[in-house]
């Protein structure tokens, strides 16, 4: 008969925890809605208390788990649309997430969230992530009869006007290398 089993998802914080707490156990829950009455009434009846995991806050957090779900979405399309692996998640969430601050307009004012923090519109380039690229080697890194460009894909920015590229010579060959330029041609 465990309270863990019965109720998943669910934090009990002991006198152990919190030496200063006048109560022997205390649950923290998201609302308490899902426990029902029984439940509240026996933890109150064993010297405990219920409380909300954060006062104040919308029970649900509806918002937050909307933008958490909406960036899943996107990051979930990038890697499928660019045919990458799942190791890349990280990549294509930071590139989706620097894609949408500066394209996605706050409701109710109708600037990005770039124009707002910054005063000033975007004005530079955005590159869908995976989208195939020529970048130029850096003269200590090739053969003098080597090709000056090799080819790999964007999947990030650096810095003003640079951008991540993994390049997919070495990644064939089952190398993972990130290169930092800003010497590229995006196809």
């Amino acid at each position: 008969d465990s309270v863990y089993e019965k109720y998943p998802g669910t934090c009990l914080q002991t006198r152990e925890d919190d030496p200063d707490s006048k109560f022997p156990f205390e649950w923290s829950v998201d609302g308490g809605e899902e426990f029902g009455s029984v439940f509240a009434k026996n933890t109150k009846d064993r010297g405990g208390r219920l409380r909300l995991s954060k006062p104040g806050r919308s029970k649900d957090n509806a918002k937050a788990e909307k933008a958490i779900g909406d960036v899943q979405r996107q990051v979930a399309t990038s890697l499928g649309c660019a045919n990458a692996p799942g190791s890349w998640w990280s990549l294509a969430g930071e590139m989706c997430c620097y894609n949408d601050e500066r394209t996605k307009t706050v409701r109710d004012t109708g600037k990005t969230r770039y124009e707002l923090r910054r005063g000033v519109p975007w004005t530079g380039t955005l590159y869908p992530f995976g989208c195939g690229c020529s970048y130029v080697v850096p003269p200590e890194e090739r053969d003098k009869f080597e090709s000056r460009s090799r080819e790999g894909v964007v999947v990030g920015y650096t810095g003003v006007g640079g951008v991540k590229v993994v390049d997919l010579e070495d990644f064939a060959k089952g190398t993972f290398r990130l290169v930092h330029t800003a010497d590229f041609q995006a196809d």
